[in-house]
């Protein structure tokens, strides 16, 4: 469904006057460009959002919540070393308790991409963030291992002992149902 910056705006200020009401109203503003950012916290009161963006209700609700996140802290004067890093984290789940990690990266829809092709605009090939995670043979240690590829000592089964329980093994937990898989 197609949003309006009219409603955007109302959608910020409740934001705000739900989480932050001392805060001052940060304005929307929506840009086009061929940028695959889609939104952008400029200062404290300004939030730019692509007009591909607007194609989607959702996305573009966490986006301003993405972006409201930044705001807040360019507004608390909060120094960061990394910009999505654990400061920006923390402020995301205060501004969107039940949504934050959605809210990390905007997802590109049927609609996003529909308005995006319409403007000739590509989407940036990203490689799969998928990752693997491997979990100590005792199953009643916590100890877990995520990794995106492989390490080498792990393939050739070479596992140091765990740091927590000293068992030998490693095991890849797979699916949220952690059916477990021994990897040798």
């Amino acid at each position: 469904m197609r949003t309006s910056v009219k409603y955007l705006q109302k959608y910020s200020d409740s934001v705000l006057d739900k989480y932050y009401p001392d805060m001052p109203k940060v304005k929307i503003q929506v840009v086009m460009n061929s940028s695959h950012f889609g939104g952008f916290a400029v200062e404290s009161d300004l939030t730019q959002i692509q007009a591909w963006m607007l194609a989607d209700r959702e996305e573009s609700e966490g986006t301003i919540r993405h972006e409201l996140a930044h705001n807040i802290i360019k507004w608390k004067g909060i120094s960061t070393k990394i910009c999505h890093g654990k400061e920006f984290r923390i402020m995301l789940r205060k501004v969107a308790p039940e949504t934050w990690e959605k809210d990390r990266r905007w997802t590109a829809t049927e609609a996003i991409i529909q308005e995006r092709s319409k403007m000739r605009i590509a989407l940036k090939k990203y490689k799969s963030r998928e990752r693997r995670y491997f979990a100590c043979a005792n199953l009643d240690c916590p100890t877990l291992y995520s990794f995106k590829n492989i390490p080498p000592y792990i393939k050739r089964g070479l596992f140091k002992r765990c740091g927590k329980c000293g068992n030998a093994g490693i095991i890849e937990v797979n699916g949220a149902n952690a059916y477990f898989e021994s990897i040798y």
